[in-house]
């Protein structure tokens, strides 16, 4: 009986010692993928991106940024991307491409997509912040700038940033506060003492305003936007006179743009100058032609200063460019 038991046996033995053979070959092709990394792509899929190809792709875009060349420099670098989307300096050049023509929303997703990737560094986080802000989305500007601050105190451009974003989303006592940070880091950015001059100037303390102002302007004297802060606070402290010096250094093509030609009027009336109030709004309209509102504004101070002929012809400026109250303006210059 045993010799027949073991000629039974035999076939299930061959079969089971196959079986166990084929799985130990599927195994070990299994560990040799696994150590070796994922198989090469086929045809039809994605093929990886070689360190050196990576680099490649890189310099030419570079070339392309560096002439200016922003949409050919994209194009070089999209592919570049979908071949190899973990490479953060891929990325990043991306969504320099895109800020450079404004195209703030894209730039930050592939920013975020880098910070996504790695390493988190303040400059990228920085990059991030200023994309965001452009773009529209405040709360994540303040994030990203608040990270970019923690990670490297020591940069006033992070500082300055995070006030200026924080004092357009209300928050004035923090943007202040990180102002104060940023001109102790650089104080001889005139800029930072200019927004701080016109934080003062908004919170009516004019005093504080010409301290700030006084170091910007001695820092970038050729600047007019700091004159003009000047100016404003002056007028606000009752010295037209003072203001009208200082917007006298003003160029002649700047005192026409119609906020500078507003400031000028107004202390004009405060000295009660009305005829050179309403020639120098006179002016602005016609270096600026299209505006309905300075129309009115010359309209205004024409019949203020007594000169019907002129207050009628900018009324009916006015009127043509579509300005809301003109009509009524000019039916009462009209009745007269």
């Amino acid at each position: 009986m045993m010799p027949e038991r073991d000629e039974e046996t035999l076939p299930s033995r061959a079969i089971s010692g196959g079986i166990i053979m084929a799985l130990l070959v599927m195994l070990g092709g299994i560990v040799w993928v696994w150590q070796s990394g994922p198989a090469p792509a086929t045809a039809k899929g994605p093929v990886a991106e070689s360190p050196a190809a990576v680099g490649e792709a890189l310099a030419t875009a570079r070339e392309l940024m560096e002439r200016g060349e922003w949409a050919k420099a994209e194009a070089v670098l999209i592919p570049a991307t979908v071949r190899h989307p973990m490479e953060q300096s891929l990325r990043m050049a991306r969504a320099e491409c895109l800020s450079a023509v404004k195209r703030f929303a894209e730039a930050y997703d592939q920013y975020e997509k880098a910070l996504a990737i790695g390493p988190r560094e303040a400059g990228v986080e920085f990059a991030a912040g200023v994309a965001a802000r452009e773009a529209g989305m405040m709360d994540r500007a303040l994030e990203h700038l608040a990270m970019a601050q923690t990670l490297d105190p020591s940069r006033a451009e992070y500082a300055l940033a995070l006030g200026q974003v924080q004092r357009r989303t209300g928050s004035v006592d923090a943007s202040k506060a990180s102002l104060l940070r940023a001109v102790h880091l650089d104080p001889d950015n005139a800029f930072i003492w200019g927004t701080l001059a016109e934080i003062a100037l908004s919170e009516n303390s004019a005093n504080l305003c010409l301290q700030h102002i006084g170091k910007a302007r001695a820092l970038q004297p050729e600047v007019a936007e700091w004159r003009l802060i000047e100016a404003k606070a002056l007028k606000r402290r009752g010295e037209p006179d003072k203001a009208l010096r200082v917007l006298s250094g003003i160029e002649a093509r700047q005192r026409k743009e119609s906020s500078v030609a507003r400031l000028i009027a107004e202390c004009y009336g405060m000295q009660g100058r009305p005829a050179e109030a309403a020639q120098i709004l006179g002016e602005a309209f016609l270096a600026s032609p299209v505006d309905g509102v300075l129309a009115y504004e010359a309209a205004l101070a024409y019949d203020r200063a007594g000169n019907r002929e002129k207050a009628l012809e900018h009324a009916k400026y006015a009127v043509a460019l579509g300005h809301e109250g003109a009509g009524r303006l000019l039916e009462r210059l009209s009745g007269r």
